[in-house]
């Protein structure tokens, strides 16, 4: 289990890879993101992309995923994310996941808790980065090490 106390600045995780199919893509981006290069294989040939590429929703659900099944966290919540897409994900990718902790603020107040500052990568088979996502997650404390 992951908490404030035993998860350290620059600690990094590896997670499971996530292969990127069309079909999923298209049924993803009917509901959620209809544009023509998310949501029409023909359409999105001629589009600026050249063919289908998956919704920035559709990238930060997977990122959601694997970071649940990286570990188990004692979380008390999300507060923030930002996240950047770098480039175009595309079907047919496999993308890999990456999570590094990068800071970590005791809370003043509830000394049962902190603030971590994760920052996630999703990658492509190519080494291309396709999502960089910076979360800040509440996480208590070890309960051994609450003075």
């Amino acid at each position: 289990m992951v908490n404030f106390d035993n998860c350290t600045i620059g600690q990094t995780w590896q997670g499971n890879s996530f292969y990127l199919n069309e079909k999923d893509i298209v049924e993803f981006s009917l509901i959620w993101d209809p544009q023509p290069f998310h949501a029409d294989p023909i359409a999105a040939k001629t589009s600026f992309y050249g063919g289908i590429t998956a919704p920035s929703a559709y990238l930060f659900c997977i990122a959601s995923k694997l970071f649940n099944d990286t570990n188990d966290y004692a979380g008390i919540g999300g507060i923030k994310h930002e996240f950047e897409i770098a480039k175009p994900a595309r079907a047919g990718d496999t993308l890999s996941f990456m999570l590094t902790c990068i800071k970590k603020i005791p809370s003043k107040s509830k000394p049962d808790r902190g603030i971590v500052i994760f920052e996630l990568k999703l990658t492509t088979q190519n080494g291309d980065v396709v999502l960089k996502q910076q979360s800040i997650i509440m996480l208590y404390r070890d309960e051994s090490m609450i003075l």
